[in-house]
């Protein structure tokens, strides 16, 4: 909740200007001090830089406006940054215009959060928390992929009507070594990893390499591998995987143009001579890596190539001084192979006037019917394996309205 707002030594440092209001060039003009920013705010993740959202507006922006809000210091440097993008939007639902954080789910970005120098935090929250409630151009202020920690979101959700559930994010803590990590595998995994690669080794002919790319000319052909070997991967299970929606390949072709420039991007990829069988795509971002996406080919499944990616980017997130291998949004059973911890980031749809409050209350009667229809799944498949039946895959969706685009989804079985 919004608290009054008192004058301190803080807030006299701190200068609110209306939102920035545009297309690209508002972005642009922003460049050099989100940044900069971005170097000083301990919440930010690559889905927060400059280069994210450059990619992602050139991408997705058209029949989108950008609504920007800043807040500067005396000596006019940006010392926090939350940048919306406004859009007409609901031919199911009813037209409506809707406000999100980030763009969206377009791209799935997680652990999204306000962009806030830390020595001006306490002085920015609740102020642009108001701006942004008492801008006039949305029926529906979208706020999904919100990190857990945010103190932002408890300054915005409250105020109106709204719709909020979770997404799971498991993660894994990181040792200093490889060795230290391989030892805490446990005998089975370790085993397993090594094994499957023997056998591999052994029934081809072809060397066998893990590749990193470090260079912009491999880039791109490692890319569409990626997509080629998630689309297969997903394929054998029947979904069209997270590549597949109009417009999300050329968008990562352009940001990891940028990603690999800055020494973000992490693309590896697992070869039979020249044939790629496996490729990750990951992110190292301070002392953390981000686990985008992944896929493997199913022709290879039982040689384990998505373990055998997986155990790479460990490794080379260890070998960078990563403390965190994130696996982002989605409870994948191959994800708890690797960790048990997870955190929850947070979706929050808030409604305003006679339109929001329709709109919200219909999302939140799709979402619990969705829920549902998982729970009579999930009941099925577990009378299904008593009776020896096979088992259904089950995922809850998103709820009626939101984007089908859960992005950082993987294969939903593990390769092994």
């Amino acid at each position: 909740m919004l608290q009054p707002i008192n004058r301190t030594e803080d807030s006299e440092r701190v200068r609110f200007a209306p939102p920035r209001i545009g297309g690209a060039e508002v972005i642009a003009d922003l460049r050099d001090a989100w940044r900069d920013l971005a170097t000083r705010a301990p919440a930010a993740t690559p889905f927060m830089t400059w280069e994210w959202f450059e990619a992602w507006f050139a991408t997705f922006g058209e029949g989108r406006r950008l609504v920007v809000f800043t807040a500067v210091d005396v000596d006019d440097r940006l010392v926090a940054l939350a940048p919306f993008v406004r859009r007409r939007s609901g031919a199911k639902s009813g037209f409506h215009r809707e406000l999100s954080f980030f763009g969206g789910t377009d791209g799935a970005p997680d652990h999204l959060d306000l962009l806030v120098d830390p020595a001006f935090e306490d002085a920015v929250l609740d102020p642009l928390a108001r701006q942004v409630l008492d801008h006039s151009g949305w029926d529906i202020l979208r706020l999904d992929g919100i990190s857990p920690d945010s103190r932002w979101l408890e300054r915005l959700r409250g105020e109106k009507p709204e719709l909020e559930w979770t997404t799971t994010c498991p993660y894994l803590p990181l040792p200093a070594d490889w060795e230290t990590f391989e030892a805490q595998l446990g005998r089975k995994p370790r085993y397993n990893l090594r094994s499957r690669a023997k056998r591999l080794a052994k029934d081809h002919d072809e060397p066998i390499e893990l590749r990193t790319v470090v260079d912009e000319a491999d880039r791109d052909g490692v890319l569409s591998a990626l997509f080629d070997l998630h689309a297969q991967s997903r394929g054998q299970h029947g979904q069209a995987g997270a590549f597949a929606r109009d417009g999300v390949c050329d968008f990562h072709r352009r940001v990891t143009r940028t990603l690999l420039a800055e020494g973000i991007l992490r693309l590896h990829t697992l070869y039979v001579g020249e044939r790629p069988i496996g490729a990750a795509y990951c992110m190292h971002w301070g002392k953390r890596a981000y686990f985008y996406q992944t896929g493997y080919d199913p022709e290879f499944a039982k040689y384990g190539p998505g373990a055998a990616i997986i155990a790479h980017a460990i490794r080379t997130a260890i070998e960078d001084g990563c403390e965190e291998f994130d696996f982002l949004r989605g409870d994948e059973a191959y994800k708890e192979q690797w960790t048990q911890q997870q955190r929850l980031d947070h979706r929050v749809w808030i409604g305003r006037g006679i339109v929001g409050a329709a709109l919200v209350a219909g999302f939140r009667t799709g979402l619990r019917w969705k829920r549902e229809a998982a729970e009579r799944r999930q009941r099925r498949a577990a009378a299904n394996e008593e009776t020896g039946r096979p088992r259904a895959s089950s995922h809850a969706d998103a709820p009626k309205g939101a984007s089908s685009q859960e992005g950082t989804a993987s294969p939903s079985t593990s390769d092994g």
